[in-house]
């Protein structure tokens, strides 16, 4: 037991840790600020016009999604891409006719971070002359997309449902233990507080990015998501085991279950990008053998591993295809 006068110096130690963060803690933010507004001529707290430098978005304890019924831009480099979004915040895409949409469920891969009109989206290969309506947005894992569909079952026919499961990483976010909120820093009150103001949207991105880590910027070298694949492949046998039984609880009865193959089946040798073959075997077999797993309600399709390596074929975060470089196959081609 700590006598006073050692209590009263234990304490005093800890509160003076505390000061100093918060001293440090304060002296980054006030430079960062200093930062954003210089690197920002139109600077204002209020409505400004500038792009994002990320797409927005948060997770309401159910699913993650974009903000609602908001038009943005998100800029890289020279491109900039249009957002539009719904009442769901689903990214609406050429959406002019009530009657011609096709309703798509998924991650930043189904979102399209690199399309700009439904033309460079993979999917209007499938469906042609079709509209979308995208329900996706980064870190929204296959079971925040069944949760969506159990909420909001009501609203939609049981004719247009499409899955999309992206390889890459929704095998990682199958795990009981991955939890959304530990990688979306905003909820539903920020995402309509930065709502036409992208400074702030970089100032709370950056603050939670230094202090709450809730953002995952770096990119994993391919070879480092092949071992983390091969290291956790039984654990993931049975995740997508127990998702595909979850799969088929959900209560529409014709579903296109579209699965997208892992960018990290590719590696770079010498400058040029190969295919890893034991790799691709591997994930081949996993899906193949869960295929028959499925009810009849459900039609499977897979990318085709037609992608030409003398191309730049990733997206500008390396972590995705190009959307309008993916084709899509019956399942039973691959296997």
């Amino acid at each position: 037991m700590l006598t006073v006068a050692r209590y009263k110096k234990a304490n005093s130690f800890f509160s003076s840790q505390d000061l100093l963060f918060f001293i440090i803690k304060n002296i980054y933010l006030i430079i960062l600020l200093c930062f954003l507004i210089s690197t920002n001529s139109s600077y204002s707290f209020a409505k400004s016009n500038s792009c994002f430098n990320l797409v927005p978005f948060g997770y309401n304890g159910s699913y993650v999604h974009l903000p609602s019924k908001f038009d943005f831009c998100v800029k890289k480099g020279d491109k900039k891409i249009q957002y539009s979004t719904g009442s769901y915040g689903e990214r609406l895409l050429n959406f002019n006719k009530k009657d011609n949409y096709i309703n798509v469920f998924g991650d930043s891969h189904a979102l399209g971070l690199d399309v700009n009109s439904k033309n460079d989206y993979f999917l209007s290969k499938f469906f042609i002359e079709k509209d979308f309506r995208i329900f996706a947005a980064p870190n929204n894992g296959p079971y925040e997309v069944l949760e969506f569909l159990d909420i909001h079952k009501n609203n939609f026919k049981d004719d247009n449902i499409n899955i999309i499961f992206n390889i890459s990483t929704d095998i990682f976010r199958l795990d009981y233990q991955w939890r959304p909120e530990r990688f979306v820093a905003f909820n539903d009150t920020d995402l309509e507080d930065i709502k036409d103001n992208p400074l702030l949207f970089r100032l709370k991105f950056y603050k939670n990015l230094f202090f709450n880590r809730k953002f995952t910027l770096a990119v994993q070298d391919n070879q480092k998501m092949q071992k983390l694949f091969l290291d956790n492949y039984l654990s993931i046998d049975s995740n997508l085991s127990n998702y595909y039984k979850n799969l088929n609880d959900l209560k529409f009865q014709n579903i296109n279950f579209m699965i997208i193959l892992p960018y990290w089946i590719y590696e770079k040798k010498d400058q040029a990008y190969v295919e890893n073959v034991n790799i691709f075997k591997k994930v081949q077999k996993l899906f193949c053998s869960k295929n028959q797993m499925l009810d009849k309600k459900f039609t499977a399709y897979v990318q085709k591993k037609d992608i030409d390596l003398n191309i730049e074929f990733l997206t500008f975060d390396k972590r995705h295809f190009k959307s309008n470089l993916v084709n899509l196959t019956s399942i039973d081609n691959l296997c």
